[in-house]
């Protein structure tokens, strides 16, 4: 990949969206890199957005460039946004956003409902240590969820 870049150009800035598209196609493993998509869309846009919306990045390493390319606006609404989504796939990497909250317990009522799997929530509370009121609703959140399994 470095071979096509230099042969292309000397200076990587002046690639553009053809260039790269090009490289793209010549080396297929780069599609299927995530870091490799990010960098590309990176880039091409020249706007570390496309960094922070690539979700098959890890959530900590997206968390980190908004932190630092963000403005304060941009940031709250970014991780409003990534929240939403964390609650509505049920995705336990939220929890890293939601922290020991009301969000963490919305997560993994949502993943339990997803997936049926109790054992990952579990385990994962099983080194927490959190509050009554919260430690009740997530009782409660469980054991409603056990209610509906048909044991076969």
């Amino acid at each position: 990949m470095a071979l096509d870049i230099k042969i292309k150009s000397k200076d990587i800035s002046s690639l553009d969206a053809i260039d790269w598209d090009k490289v793209l196609e010549n080396h297929p493993e780069m599609a299927a890199n995530p870091y490799l998509r990010a960098i590309y869309g990176f880039i091409t846009a020249g706007d570390w957005e496309g960094i922070a919306n690539e979700t098959s990045l890890p959530l900590q390493d997206r968390v980190g460039v908004a932190f630092r390319k963000f403005d304060d606006v941009k940031l709250t609404e970014w991780l409003e946004k990534e929240m939403e989504e964390a609650i509505k796939n049920g995705d336990p990497e939220g929890i890293f956003l939601a922290g020991i909250t009301d969000g963490m317990v919305d997560i993994f009522a949502k993943h339990v409902e997803k997936f049926m799997d109790y054992q990952s929530p579990i385990l994962i509370m099983s080194f927490l240590m959190f509050d009554a009121d919260l430690g009740e609703r997530l009782t409660k959140t469980c054991s409603s969820a056990t209610r509906n399994i048909s044991y076969v």
